[in-house]
């Protein structure tokens, strides 16, 4: 991105993309990232992605205060880097609702799979799969 005269002229040339709020939105990851990898060797900062990725929690989106990223950008950048966890999406969210009995918001049914997930060590991926799969069929 270094080598374009803008984030914007970046995402038209390299992407084939023309939106300059997302360009903006996306430079602002990839220098929030370049903060968490650090300036090591690549295994380093490889290591580095891998444990926040980990390690993170899914409300730490809102710590970041990134205009145009939000929770699904969020996980998903967790998903890249390893962590065991998926996106919310409509079909998440009732899946937990219908197990605790009321409505629950995107993070809260990311942590209750999450921490679900674990106790019976299932890869959420593979249920987020399930979820999806059964939810979309009926």
């Amino acid at each position: 991105m270094t080598t374009y005269a803008s984030a914007t002229d970046f995402v038209v040339k390299a992407l084939n993309y023309r939106d300059g709020e997302r360009a903006s939105t996306l430079k602002s990851v990839v220098a929030w990232l370049l903060t968490v990898s650090g300036d090591g060797h690549y295994d380093d900062q490889l290591t580095n992605l891998e444990r926040w990725a980990i390690q993170a929690e899914p409300a730490d989106y809102k710590k970041l205060h990134i205009r145009g990223f939000a929770i699904g950008g969020f996980q998903y950048l967790r998903m890249l880097f390893g962590a065991n966890t998926t996106k919310p999406d409509i079909h998440i969210r009732r899946y937990v609702s219908s197990y605790v009995g009321h409505p629950v918001s995107d993070v809260k049914a990311l942590k209750l799979l999450e921490c679900a997930a674990a106790k019976v060590e299932v890869v959420l991926r593979d249920l987020d799969t399930t979820v999806w799969e059964r939810s979309a069929r009926k």
